[in-house]
């Protein structure tokens, strides 16, 4: 909910701060306060003019000023700075393509003595510590004060329009976002209105509390607005990060009879929605479809950008794998096993990819997003994850076979054979293990992974 984003926010923005992570801006108001404007006068050294006096000089923006009845016979005031920047799009371009040099007077700065006693009343100085470098003036009464530039306030927003101006850090997680709430119904291209999440907002979190590479989870991923966030970012940050949705089984027709009727009509919605892309009732297919909609409009809006668009879907369930022998337990023959022997390792109806994914589930630091090969050369049930892991599913293994699967270049980190593929030919297993143990100890080194062979 809101909540919890507004207190991912405020968690972050510690976190972020001290990593040096860039903080969320809010455009605001012109600052009355930089009202100086340098003019270079030899190498580190400045003349230090008012702004209204040197605007003064510009016919162009005295004249649209004076059309909006902002100033009269082009006298521009000092206090007027803020209302002429909010109006006159003559003098904003003329403030903003100067904002390197326009200033204002802050705090008073200590220097050396010597470089002091050099400086003169109404010059400003460029002047380097050890860590920075600073501007600097002398004042009336000697003190050295600190000049700020306003290009560095003046920078595009994170607001709705993305305004370019003057901005501040964030403090109010929730301002300016009204504008994206009258627009979310319509985000993603999937009809479900019910705590959907402006897009902008979660780009925004993601972009504050992430770096590229990084992988965000969303245990309450509902229409997928997480992942459609990271797409975007993706397309326009040219960074690399990974979702992972999580959505429970969520059927809508049943939550269609206990809403309220302030939500019904979105949840009839979603139905006629999923009906007319013809899916199931499932929430988890809204979010699904939407994945799919993002990802094929920013790929269409940015053909020539390398983004990965591609997504998995995996379902939690029992596993397909059945451990331990059930023919000890008298639940299988030797009849059953020899015209079905997939009964004797797997569940029914499981399918090998199901059993490729729960075997990888096991394995460490293994991404369920890399890509699964079946070695057609090999056999029909013979997959290679990642590159580097070798699942055997067939139902007998022989020398041909283990000839095959040595001969791979470059060789799999882990081999996985069904025990009961060998049959009873002991001496085959023991020789397909020490054939690629031996394989094992050729490739193993300080600098290399270690590589197993295991039996299911």
């Amino acid at each position: 909910n809101l909540q919890s984003c507004i207190s991912t926010y405020k968690t972050a923005s510690r976190f972020a701060i001290e990593f040096g992570r860039r903080p969320l801006l809010d455009a605001v108001k012109y600052d009355n306060h930089y009202n100086k404007i340098l003019i270079e006068k030899s190498k580190g050294v400045y003349e230090c003019r008012n702004i209204a006096d040197f605007v003064s000089e510009d016919k162009s923006v005295c004249d649209e000023l004076g059309l909006l009845g902002l100033c009269k016979n082009g006298k521009i005031s000092s206090n007027s700075l803020q209302e002429y920047y909010e109006i006159s799009p003559s003098f904003k371009t003329y403030i903003n393509d100067r904002a390197e040099m326009i200033v204002r007077i802050h705090d008073s700065v200590d220097v050396p003595e010597t470089f002091k006693d050099r400086m003169e009343i109404g010059l400003v100085y460029i002047y380097n510590s050890e860590n920075r470098e600073y501007l600097v003036c002398k004042n009336e009464s000697g003190k050295v004060m600190q000049c700020i530039k306003l290009a560095d306030k003046i920078q595009n927003a994170d607001d709705f329009y993305n305004t370019y101006g003057p901005t501040t850090i964030r403090g109010d997680w929730w301002a300016g976002f009204y504008l994206d709430m009258g627009n979310v119904s319509k985000e993603g291209d999937v009809s479900y209105d019910n705590g959907k999440k402006p897009v902008r907002l979660i780009k925004q979190l993601v972009e504050f509390c992430t770096s590229d590479g990084d992988t965000i989870l969303d245990f309450y991923s509902g229409s997928a607005t997480t992942a459609h966030a990271i797409l975007e970012l993706e397309a326009e940050l040219k960074e690399k990060r990974k979702f992972i949705m999580i959505q429970v089984d969520e059927n809508l027709d049943e939550s269609l009879e206990i809403a309220d009727a302030e939500n019904k009509k979105a949840i009839r919605n979603a139905i006629a929605f999923l009906d007319s892309i013809k899916k199931p009732h499932v929430l988890s297919e809204l979010g699904k479809e939407r994945i799919r909609c993002a990802g094929d409009k920013i790929k269409s809006e940015n053909p020539d950008a390398d983004i990965d668009i591609g997504f998995k879907v995996f379902r939690v369930a029992d596993t397909n794998i059945k451990w331990n022998s059930l023919m000890d337990m008298g639940q299988l023959d030797v009849s059953q096993i020899e015209s079905t022997p997939d009964l004797m390792d797997f569940m029914p109806n499981t399918k090998d990819i199901d059993v490729v994914y729960e075997l990888m589930l096991r394995q460490r630091d293994v991404a369920l997003s890399e890509s699964v090969e079946l070695l057609s050369d090999i056999g029909s049930r013979t997959y290679l994850y990642a590159s580097s892991f070798l699942v055997c599913l067939e139902t007998e293994v022989t020398e041909s076979l283990v000839e095959k699967i040595a001969a791979i270049d470059p060789l799999p980190i882990k081999f996985i054979f069904r025990d009961s593929a060998f049959k009873d030919d002991i001496a085959l297993k023991d020789e397909t293990f020490r054939r690629l143990k031996a394989l094992v100890e050729k490739n193993s080194g300080e600098s290399k992974p270690t590589y197993t062979v295991e039996f299911i």
